[in-house]
């Protein structure tokens, strides 16, 4: 799955939105995505079930850092992204459902960042 988002991101910032390095660009956004879903995740889950807010921005900043040096070793010290786009993995071999599904994941994850904290305070208010 992960294969297929990276492949999408480098075709995005090679054809689309033109980089000079589509490759470290595509770990970076693929890295922040990542790490915006676990920690929304987290956060959510112990929201809901425990009434708490675990994490700070410091470990925030922890998950996304240990996640861009993790990816950036696969993908791009490994050579792994480059075998990626030669590949041209797809979901259900359909290359309009792969952008399909990638777009509403990633546009999805963006939109955390606009009605997650309203969302938390909500629950956060309910539980006192």
């Amino acid at each position: 799955m992960l294969k297929v988002f990276y492949y999408y991101y480098y075709l995005f910032y090679s054809k689309v939105l033109v980089q000079p390095e589509p490759h470290f660009v595509t770990v970076l956004v693929l890295s922040a995505m990542e790490g915006f879903l676990i920690s929304y995740s987290i956060e959510f889950l112990s929201v809901n079930q425990l009434c708490i807010l675990p994490l700070d921005i410091e470990h925030k900043l922890f998950v996304h850092s240990a996640l861009l040096i993790i990816n950036f070793i696969y993908f791009e010290r490994k050579g792994k992204g480059v075998e990626i786009v030669k590949k041209k993995p797809k979901f259900f071999n359909n290359h309009y459902q792969s952008i399909a599904i990638v777009l509403l994941v990633t546009l999805l994850i963006i939109s955390f960042l606009f009605w997650a904290a309203d969302y938390k305070l909500s629950v956060l208010k309910k539980c006192q």
